[in-house]
């Protein structure tokens, strides 16, 4: 069973490292990602992550009171959902409490870095295994032997003071920029997709409809103007000309004009 490790920041980042190695000596048949270790030197890695988020049976969300409202962990967090049902969604509160937690991350399942939660947790991603699922007798003596030693790691980074803890204000120019950039990326991954399954799309309604395909199938769709990417094209023009007109804004501010 493949498992997604979502981290972001320091604090974040010593716990999921830990929970890669760890995870395999109580569940060996669980195959969890980290992506500092698992993502080859040379390798498109955001193709990778892609993969990795789509193929993954259940997820880890590290959370930190710096991190919760990370772009990265939002992103992650929001892939991982949408291929899943909420129940294999764990957000592992680090330094945090259930009422901390705020935004779309306040609905998933919580789970504290105690013995207690730790063990529910791994219990359940142990009932996710399938015909590999230890036993009960089986899997409390593993538990037992091992967490000591994540326990630790646990500790540290609770009482880590994280040069992430401190996180200085973004500018709001900087982050539209970063979404128009993700959202660019998002409306090019689309098309192709798009692009890579129409002939197919094509051939299957031609086999059906037959001479009458104009008529029935959508028009956006025998042109290759889907209605995805044109929906997120429109939305990219959008952010586009609000960018500008921020732009316009600013210079006749700072003193354009004769």
């Amino acid at each position: 069973m493949n498992l997604f490790i979502s981290w972001s920041g320091e604090r974040s980042g010593l716990v999921a490292k830990a929970l890669h190695q760890w995870i395999k000596c109580v569940i060996q048949s669980i195959e969890p990602f980290f992506s500092p270790n698992d993502i080859e030197g040379g390798t498109i890695w955001m193709d990778k992550l892609y993969n990795k988020l789509g193929s993954s049976s259940a997820g880890i969300i590290c959370l930190t009171p710096e991190n919760q409202h990370a772009p990265w962990i939002q992103f992650e967090a929001g892939a991982l959902a949408k291929g899943l049902s909420d129940n294999r969604v764990f957000i592992l509160l680090i330094g945090l409490e259930s009422s901390d937690v705020s935004g779309p991350l306040s609905s998933f399942n919580h789970t504290s870095c105690t013995k207690e939660g730790i063990e529910k947790l791994m219990k359940n991603l142990n009932d996710l295994t399938g015909e590999k699922k230890l036993s009960s007798e089986i899997f409390s003596r593993v538990f037992s032997l091992n967490f000591p030693e994540i326990n630790g790691i646990f500790e540290s980074a609770i009482k880590l003071k994280s040069k992430d803890s401190i996180t200085p204000e973004r500018d709001a120019k900087d982050i539209q920029n970063e979404m128009l950039k993700l959202l660019r990326g998002l409306t090019n991954r689309v098309s192709d997709i798009e692009e890579r399954t129409r002939p197919k799309q094509l051939e299957h309604r031609q086999a059906i409809y037959g001479d009458n395909i104009e008529k029935i199938v959508p028009l956006d769709l025998t042109k290759n103007n889907y209605y995805g990417s044109k929906k997120l094209n429109s939305l990219l023009k959008k952010m586009e000309e609000i960018e500008r007109e921020k732009d316009l804004g600013e210079s006749s501010s700072n003193g354009g004009g004769i």
